[in-house]
């Protein structure tokens, strides 16, 4: 694939070693912005989350991977740990009360973000997070909502597919 850049002074066009140079710098902050298309926060009692943070962001990252085609290495896991007297929970649910919020680039299909849904509720079950003690959104932002790299999100161009 070759890359059209109009940075820089007119000896670039005429530099073939510069061309190639930009395109690599070009391909190298494609691979870096997909840290960010994908965030997840996940929100609950200390007590129960904090002695199963790793285990339980692995089988996010790995919901997050098997639903959206993501690279597996590229998650954003964040958590939000509060003690009991600053976390209020619905009538009905219980201490294991887990809020998972994801913001996304939009552009995945309906079945595509219910098949995350599924795959989260089935997935943290053995964690003792029951179907009733968890509560997923979704956020699809459009891509000039981001900013990332020192440009609005829709003017980079991505190297893998978001309409999955």
């Amino acid at each position: 694939m070759r890359y059209v850049v109009g940075l820089g002074p007119s000896w670039f066009k005429g530099c073939v070693g510069c061309q190639l140079y930009l395109i690599f710098l070009r391909k190298a902050i494609v691979v870096v912005i997909h840290r960010i298309m994908v965030q997840v926060k996940i929100s609950g009692l200390r007590e129960h989350l904090d002695p199963i943070k790793p285990q339980l962001s692995d089988v996010i990252n790995s919901c997050v991977v098997d639903a959206l085609h993501y690279p597996p290495d590229k998650r954003s896991h964040r958590f939000f740990l509060f003690d009991s007297s600053d976390f209020f929970y619905p009538t009905g649910r219980t201490e294991r009360y887990t809020i998972i919020e994801v913001s996304m680039i939009e552009g995945r299909s309906v079945e595509t973000k219910k098949q995350l849904i599924r795959l989260l509720f089935e997935r943290l079950q053995p964690f003792g997070i029951s179907t009733q003690d968890l509560e997923i959104t979704i956020f699809e932002n459009p891509k000039h909502n981001w900013g990332f790299r020192g440009l609005p999100g829709d003017e980079h161009q991505l190297n893998y597919k978001i309409e999955v």
